[in-house]
């Protein structure tokens, strides 16, 4: 069973699922029941945070980030890098065309 959702009835399906689950699961439990039989690795943890922090609010993010974390497979730090996007290399598009030397 895969994270990747072809169909985005299938994707919406499994936020709500998810939602489901961590207002009445926590911890272990909640992981596995959000995983719904993937290994807990970390490419399917990682993608399933990108899809909680995309649309999940603080309280419900903060409880399955305490699940994931407790699974040893990702840090804190790994969380965090995701969802802070890398600073972009150029302060504006003039600077972008110029080191493309393109002005």
């Amino acid at each position: 069973m895969s994270l990747d959702f072809p169909d985005t009835s299938d994707y919406w399906k499994f936020v709500f699922r998810v939602k489901e689950y961590a207002s009445a699961k926590s911890g272990a439990e909640l992981l596995d029941a959000i995983l719904e039989g993937r290994q807990k690795d970390s490419e399917n943890l990682l993608k399933i945070w990108k899809i909680i922090s995309a649309h999940f609010e603080l309280g419900l993010r903060s409880k399955i980030r305490t699940a994931v974390e407790a699974s040893g497979v990702l840090d804190r730090a790994t969380l965090r890098e995701l969802k802070t996007p890398p600073k972009p290399r150029y302060a504006n598009i003039l600077e972008e065309l110029e080191a493309e030397g393109r002005t």
